[in-house]
């Protein structure tokens, strides 16, 4: 505070009373030294330095009161050579105080004593060199060297030369060395002077003396020597191109590849850009890899990349196939894995494709079928990969015993191929993997849904009946449906029958079921078992108009188709039970009764349903027609033509009635009544049983018969004129010509 308001012989006074208590500290002098110094206060500043000296322990504080003591002779006191003294006891303290030493030579050089300079810094430059102190020898080495020079002295080399004994890597000292360099010189220790300037000089001097240095190697024909220099250089300028460059050239003129790839990894280690450090860091990663082969070094310098690079599939790519090509098949597939926690959309599938790879050879064919799964579903064309993976996974499972494994492989397999059309290699899967488990109904389904697409109407057959028989309920029937289908399309309907009756008598109440029956039945001709399903259907049935239609048809198969009177007896009454009024079911009734031979009954019920007529209808002539029938089976002939000739009378288009009628006529010789009948069947539009060619044919040989040829050769030609494909007319013609 005295200091502060300038009252300086109080700060004094209070400085002398605290040193007074501690001499030693240098907190209380020092200032006191400085307060004298500004003073000018000789004797006190002399009395301190006196009393305070021998109280300080260390050299470095005795120096440093040495020093104040020293700068105050000179400076306010001009006693120089004072000062010399004293500073020779602060360098005798401690030699190596170059503060101390600096002032001695100032003072030296004020008095213009360059002898003694000289002396004083040789014998500084013997005592640092024998002690080995590095600091002090290269202080000295370079203030005496600077002397030395100026005279032209020859001792300036000798001088650093010695100092590099004890400073051998001092860029100072080595930059004189080199510099004084003489053509006397050897060349090799001159080159070996500057290789190891090199080592240590800085960035923009290395460059130039790299190359001249390199050049001397070179020219000496020490190759190790260039590249010594040509690291060295790069090592202490390494943003220096164009040693960079000649390094680098080197390198790879004499296939150094391993310093190659180390100087490409150090290179993008100084890069801020992180793509052309990740580009220089591949090239490393090649370098290892293909001229090198060491895959774990690739490895390493991948990593390096893929840390500056974090998003870069390719890079996972290249850093996860130099670890597997090293054996780190593991370390490779986790490598993968951590990079597709952050790679999304399309980039993902080659680091699946190839994540599987590792993980096949690792023999963990299941997680690589999932990757090449995923991989399929990003890019369809990667479908031969997991085609392949698949097929792996299923033999493996296959031979270790694991149905389920087996099972999820060979349908998706099947379902792979035949996405992209390879429909045989799918269906053989299936095929096989349906023998090793029959009862398996989803590819059962599969096999269904391949063989429709390729129309194998056969093999759809098989597979839905077997559906059939191992399904229930719904599927069951849609499976018999299915089957039924299918060996329609194969023109084998009644393959289907079998499974059909299966599935009905598992689920008689289905309807679709019985109607696939009766049509297959009719297809197939199978008539007395479509009589059966019509009869059940009709005996479970509700609607009294379907009922009938089923009772009714089922009759007519039994008793046209088949002959089974017996059997049409039931299905007739009940089709007339439910229509008593309508004439099919009375005349169905009716044939049932002939066929059976059940005369009187027929003709009471003939007899009263005429009765019953009160017009003349067509529905009268059949029952005239029926009578007639009944005539016939009694050998009643004349009752039987009464019966047509009525019937005919009544209904002239019946051209039944007419071919039955004209029949009779023939057989009993009545032309006459024969032709009426005939001509009217000549009359009709597409008549049956006997057509208008048949019929113009039969006149003609009934002319014949008659002795009228004329009349027969026009028939027979008009007969032949309606169906020129008529053999018969033609046959006759024939005949009748070479009569």
């Amino acid at each position: 505070r005295a200091l502060a308001h300038r009252r300086v012989d109080l700060a004094a006074d209070v400085y002398e009373f605290l040193r007074e208590r501690s001499p030693a500290d240098r907190a209380v002098w020092q200032p006191l030294l400085s307060i004298y110094r500004e003073t000018g206060d000789g004797d006190r500043l002399g009395s301190v330095i006196s009393s305070t000296l021998p109280a300080l322990i260390t050299p470095a504080e005795r120096n440093a009161l040495r020093l104040e003591h020293a700068k105050f002779l000179i400076e306010n006191l001009k006693r120089f050579h004072d000062a010399l003294d004293v500073l020779r006891d602060a360098l005798s303290d401690d030699p190596d105080n170059l503060e101390a030493a600096e002032l001695y030579e100032a003072t030296l050089r004020n008095l213009g004593d360059d002898d003694g300079i000289a002396e004083f810094l040789w014998s500084r430059f013997e005592d640092a060199q024998r002690r080995g102190h590095r600091d002090s020898t290269v202080d000295v080495a370079v203030r005496l060297g600077d002397l030395l020079e100026k005279t032209g002295s020859p001792d300036a080399v000798r001088v650093y030369r010695a100092a590099l004994i004890v400073a051998s890597d001092d860029r100072e000292i080595l930059r004189r060395v080199v510099a004084l360099l003489s053509e006397n010189d050897n060349p090799r220790e001159g080159a070996v002077l500057m290789e190891r300037l090199l080592a240590v000089e800085t960035p923009e001097r290395a460059p130039a003396l790299a190359g001249k240095l390199a050049t001397m190697w070179e020219a000496a024909g020490d190759m190790k020597g260039v590249q010594r220099t040509l690291e060295l250089a790069h090592g202490s300028a390494p943003d220096d191109k164009a040693i960079h460059d000649r390094l680098e050239q080197w390198y790879r003129d004499r296939e150094l590849w391993s310093e190659l790839a180390e100087l490409m990894t150090r290179d993008a280690e100084r890069m801020t850009d992180d793509d052309a450090a990740v580009q220089r860091l591949r090239e490393a990663a090649s370098t290892y890899s293909g001229f090198l082969g060491q895959p774990l070094k690739a490895a390493e310098v991948l990593r390096k990349a893929r840390q500056r690079a974090p998003n870069v599939p390719e890079l996972v790519t290249d850093h996860a196939a130099a670890l597997a090509a090293a054996g780190e098949l593991d370390a490779a597939q986790r490598a993968i894995g951590e990079a597709l926690t952050t790679v999304k959309g399309p980039g993902r599938v080659s680091l699946l494709l190839l994540r599987s790879s590792f993980r096949q050879q690792l023999g963990d064919d299941a997680s690589a079928v999932s990757d090449l799964t995923e991989a399929y579903e990003l890019d369809k064309d990667r479908s031969e990969a997991l085609i392949n993976g698949l097929e792996r996974l299923r033999s493996r499972a296959e031979r270790d015993g694991d149905m389920v494994t087996e099972r999820t492989a060979t349908l998706r397999l099947a379902q792979v191929l035949t996405t992209h059309n390879e429909m045989e290699r799918g269906r053989g899967f299936l095929v096989t993997w349906i023998e090793r488990d029959p009862r398996d109904a989803e590819p059962l389904y599969m096999l269904c849904d391949l063989d429709e697409a390729i129309q194998h109407w056969d093999g759809v057959a098989a597979a839905a009946t077997r559906l059939a028989y191992i399904t229930t309920e719904e599927a069951q029937v849609t499976a018999a449906m299915r089957a039924a289908l299918a060996s329609t399309n194969s023109n084998r309907p009644a393959d289907a029958v079998p499974v059909l009756e299966f599935v009905h008598q598992a689920q008689p109440a289905v309807e679709i079921l019985r109607d696939k029956l009766r049509e297959i039945y009719e297809a197939a001709g199978e008539f007395r078992l479509l009589a059966g399903v019509l009869t059940a259907d009709a005996d479970h049935g509700t609607d009294p108009a379907v009922r009938y239609a089923n009772y009714k048809r089922a009759a007519e198969l039994l008793l046209y188709q088949l002959q089974d009177a017996e059997g049409a007896q039931t299905p007739a009454a009940r089709a007339l039970e439910l229509q008593p009024d309508d004439h099919a079911a009375l005349m169905l009734n009716v044939d049932v009764l002939i066929t059976s031979e059940k005369l009187d009954d027929a003709s009471r019920t003939l007899e009263a349903a005429i009765q019953a007529q009160k017009k003349r209808t067509p529905e009268l002539a059949v029952l005239q027609q029926r009578m007639a029938r009944v005539a016939a089976m009694q050998n009643d002939k004349d009752g039987q033509l009464n019966w047509l000739k009525k019937a005919f009378d009544v209904d002239r288009k019946n051209a039944e009635v007419a071919a039955e009628l004209a029949q009779l006529a023939t057989e009993i010789g009545d032309y006459e009544l024969a032709l009426k009948p005939l001509r009217a069947i000549t009359l009709m539009d597409n008549p049956s049983p006997v057509t208008r060619p048949m019929a113009l044919l039969w006149e003609a040989k009934i002319e014949h018969a008659r002795g009228n040829r004329a009349k027969a050769e026009l028939w027979a030609k008009k007969a032949l004129r309606e169906d020129p494909a008529f053999a018969d007319a033609q046959q006759f013609l024939d005949e009748l010509g070479g009569s």
